[in-house]
């Protein structure tokens, strides 16, 4: 239990202009707070049980007001432990890849319609780019096939696959894992 504390106690005055007080009720409080710090722990935790939807929502406020501190706080924090900071994004990868790919496969599953016709659309706005990469392609393995010897096959890199891991028909075609 907390141990309230009186203003006779603390040593204050009614006049405000006596600053000993104030020393005297800081090293009151230090005191008492040492000693009753675990009550303290377990009021706070109480109190945030009690009162979880009021705090969530003031922590949102701050948050909210203080963006700015609180981005330049990690910015600067990513500076000071960058090779730290590398070292623990790789591993949280290496450890959770087969996780988060499995993520990317429900996400492409849920958002299939949205992503074709994002591609149909940048297809038809960007025609006359694609269509001309297609013949400079075209045109590069042709002057490829002229230059070299008959008896080297030509590869074009964007038809021709070396192994059947290299397809993403996963993505095209998913099949449920159930």
């Amino acid at each position: 239990m907390a141990r309230s504390t009186t203003s006779s106690e603390c040593g204050s005055s009614s006049s405000g202009d006596n600053h000993s007080d104030v020393g005297d009720m800081m090293d009151h409080t230090s005191a008492s707070s040492a000693s009753s710090s675990p009550t303290n722990v377990e009021y706070r935790k109480a109190y945030y049980a009690k009162n979880k939807d009021k705090e969530i929502a003031r922590m949102k406020m701050y948050y909210e007001t203080n963006k700015e501190k609180f981005s330049a706080y990690g910015k600067d924090y990513y500076e000071r432990n960058r090779e730290k900071e590398l070292g623990r994004f790789k591993a949280y990868r290496a450890k959770n890849l087969e996780r988060d790919l499995e993520r990317k496969k429900q996400w492409y599953t849920r958002n299939r319609e949205k992503i074709l016709a994002y591609a149909k659309a940048y297809d038809l706005k960007n025609r006359d780019k694609r269509n001309a990469y297609q013949r400079e392609r075209r045109r590069k393995l042709k002057e490829a096939a002229n230059n070299t010897n008959s008896t080297t096959p030509i590869v074009d890199k964007h038809t021709t696959t070396t192994s059947s891991n290299m397809h993403m028909s996963f993505l095209l075609n998913p099949v449920s894992s159930e």
